[in-house]
């Protein structure tokens, strides 16, 4: 940093509130504000300090123990834990690049890193975020297959690799003109005012600088789109329907319950009435009760069986069906 002899230092300084109660000496010309180097008074910033300090040892330790255990035992390894390791990896990159880095932002007037760690500060920044919206969204999806549709094929280890490599080769996809677009520049109408000296410096800032606001509207509306309002409204539906589904197969239990009077057995396509006469009458059966029956079979032939013997309205039929 360039620094420079304030001619205009004999105007008097004022101080303004901001909205965390932090005192600011501020000294306005025509066309500069002047700040102080360090943004806080100690005590606020002790309290900066030590909140990142909790936050960022509780991220590494955390994320660290839950990698070790799901990594080294091996009856873990499921396609659910993989989701979440995958969370943690993308909490332990902020943790490391991303903490340390904003803390002295919040700190100090300006940004006094450089371009470069500029550009990496944000991609890390931006691909963990992305990262963490795309694989809840995986993890969604997963579980809704998984309870809604329980007789079908999960999905396997070996694809849930591949739609991890998936979710971090778009949000790499989706930040990187971010990243490319990220610079460090001198702000023209700030500059930092050092101690009690009759001197100033510049300060720089990490700003985006797109060509053009068209430009920078378009990537701000994809970026909401594909980080925020599609995945949420995806996780929308997804927990829509499964409270639909559980609502239905609940409703159905209760219209059943005061009729039971057998149990369905299914083992080597047999079923067992524990009683002389079939509780449930077929021709007023409804879809809902119809989908009851579906959740009680333990594998697809048990649903099939069920599905068959539908329509029977007594013993003898059912005895005939099984003939």
């Amino acid at each position: 940093m360039n620094e420079k002899q304030d001619s205009n230092f004999s105007e008097n300084w004022h101080h303004i509130w901001t909205v965390n109660d932090t005192k600011h000496y501020l000294y306005t010309d025509i066309n500069i504000i002047y700040v102080t180097y360090y943004l806080h008074w100690a005590q606020v910033a002790a309290v900066f300090i030590i909140s990142y300090f909790v936050i960022f040892f509780l991220c590494m330790v955390r994320n660290t123990v839950v990698c070790f255990i799901v990594m080294r035992n091996k009856h873990m390894h499921t396609v659910t834990n993989l989701f979440i390791l995958n969370l943690v990896i993308s909490d332990l990159l902020v943790g490391i690049f991303c903490m340390p880095l904003t803390l002295l932002d919040n700190i100090i007037a300006g940004w006094p890193f450089g371009s470069t760690m500029c550009k990496i500060s944000g991609f890390v920044l931006g691909i963990s975020v992305a990262a963490s919206v795309f694989t809840l969204v995986a993890i969604a999806v997963d579980r809704f297959w998984c309870v809604v549709y329980p007789f079908k094929p999960k999905l396997t280890i070996k694809t849930a690799f591949v739609i991890i490599i998936i979710i971090w080769v778009l949000a790499i996809a989706i930040i990187s003109p971010s990243a490319i677009m990220l610079h460090v520049q001198e702000e023209k109408c700030y500059r930092v005012r050092l101690n009690s000296q009759n001197k100033t410096i510049p300060v720089y800032w990490g700003q985006e600088d797109w060509p053009s606001k068209e430009m920078r509207k378009i990537y701000t509306t994809v970026l909401f789109a594909n980080i925020y309002l599609a995945p949420l409204s995806l996780i929308v539906i997804i927990i829509h329907r499964g409270f639909e589904d559980a609502f239905h197969l609940q409703l159905c239990q209760k219209r059943a319950k005061p009729k039971e009077a057998y149990t369905l057995r299914a083992k080597n396509n047999v079923v067992i009435n524990t009683t002389h006469q079939l509780a449930l009458e077929s021709t007023i059966q409804t879809p809902h009760e119809e989908i009851c029956f579906r959740k009680s079979a333990e594998n697809p032939k048990q649903e099939f069986m069920i599905e068959e013997l539908g329509g029977a309205t007594n013993n003898n039929e059912i005895k005939e069906e099984l003939v």
